[in-house]
């Protein structure tokens, strides 16, 4: 199963009506309205089998998720209450740092890891 395969078969689970379009060059292109984005989102896979949406590469999973949302919503919640958590424990510590706090215990990079976000360096 190719990625548009893959694409076009989540899209289809989830209800969102899709179509395609080909360009003078013969490319096929996918492309489906984002509420997330209020408009028309358009992927194509490259020579190399891989997606490509927003000019990044990325797997079905990721294009569907970027643009319409995750389906694992009680997880994403969880995920979210634990980083609202974390932002207001960095502005309200004493310790004021994104390191470990001595005073509390709290290891911000450490929770940071854990929740899957990247820091800028």
């Amino acid at each position: 199963m190719t990625a548009t395969d893959e694409l076009r078969r989540m899209l289809d689970e989830r209800g969102v009506e899709w179509w395609q379009s080909v360009n003078m060059l013969g490319c096929v292109f996918t492309r489906w309205y984002s509420p997330m984005f209020s408009d028309e989102v358009v992927a194509m896979e490259n020579g190399d089998g891989e997606l490509e949406l927003f000019s990044h590469l990325m797997t079905p999973e990721q294009a569907v998720e970027a643009t319409l949302g995750a389906t694992d919503l009680a997880a994403d919640n969880a995920k979210l209450r634990e980083l609202v958590r974390d932002m207001w424990h960095e502005g309200m510590c004493e310790c004021g740092s994104r390191g470990k706090c001595a005073s509390c215990e709290y290891d911000y990079p450490t929770r940071m890891r854990e929740l899957g976000i990247e820091e800028d360096a």
